[in-house]
């Protein structure tokens, strides 16, 4: 399933809220960056949803307050520096005049395991499991 918004707060709430009305629907989110993924948490938390025993989130780019909300948001680590650096080089040698040819840089990623998911079987609701989601 793939729900996205606009960047606006009414959007957001509105995604929020329609994240919230269909929880039984599924187990997690991976969610676009980390800012999101915590204004995520705390929406749902304020209506009393437990992170991560109630949904599973993740974010993405392990930024710095990853490791200081609760719970510790789980995230996929980019390596934001050695991006830029990249960046930086190839707009030099533009700049310089060199010609490049296009091309797609792919750089690893890693998961950053903390605090706000958990294992399925620790979380499976009645609405899970009547919709047919099985443990093995």
């Amino acid at each position: 399933m793939f729900l996205y918004r606009g960047a606006k707060a009414e959007e957001k709430q509105q995604l929020f809220e329609e994240i919230y009305q269909r929880r039984g629907e599924f187990t997690g989110l991976v969610v676009s960056s980390d800012y999101f993924a915590i204004e995520l948490i705390d929406a749902l938390k304020h209506k009393g949803m437990c992170i991560p025993q109630d949904l599973s989130v993740v974010g993405f780019d392990d930024i710095d307050m990853a490791k200081l909300v609760s719970p510790r948001l789980t995230t996929i680590h980019q390596g934001v520096a050695r991006k830029g650096q990249l960046a930086v080089v190839q707009l030099l040698k533009q700049l310089s005049g060199e010609r490049l040819p296009e091309r797609n840089i792919r750089l690893a990623v890693q998961l950053v395991e903390r605090e706000s998911v958990c294992c399925l079987s620790k979380k499976m609701s009645e609405n899970q499991k009547k919709a047919g989601f099985q443990i093995t």
